[in-house]
């Protein structure tokens, strides 16, 4: 996985579309967006703590959910893609924020 420490995917269930757009728009930064509401990707461990400050920033707890899956690097490759999905590129350059 290259210089990264960690395989991480991310679930959401955002209720309100504005808060749904932003929190996509920022967690495009570390990682690939694979369906809809999921992304993926790997990432450094400190980003890990970026990316749940961004997910606490965007999201209303109440009403909004949102899973951070932590694989690790044998489980990330043994990933069983069916019709069009997509190996996810094992390096993600994020964008500096």
């Amino acid at each position: 996985m290259g210089g990264s420490d960690l395989y991480v995917v991310v679930a959401y269930d955002v209720v309100a579309d504005g808060r749904r757009q932003r929190l996509r728009k920022r967690l495009k930064r570390y990682l690939t967006p694979v369906q809809k509401s999921v992304l993926e990707g790997p990432i450094h461990p400190k980003q890990l703590a970026t990316i749940t400050r961004v997910v606490q920033e965007e999201i209303q707890p109440a009403v909004d959910d949102v899973r951070v899956y932590l694989l690790c690097p044998a489980c990330a490759q043994s990933t069983i893609l069916l019709g069009r999905a997509r190996p996810v590129p094992q390096e993600h350059d994020p964008i500096l924020a």
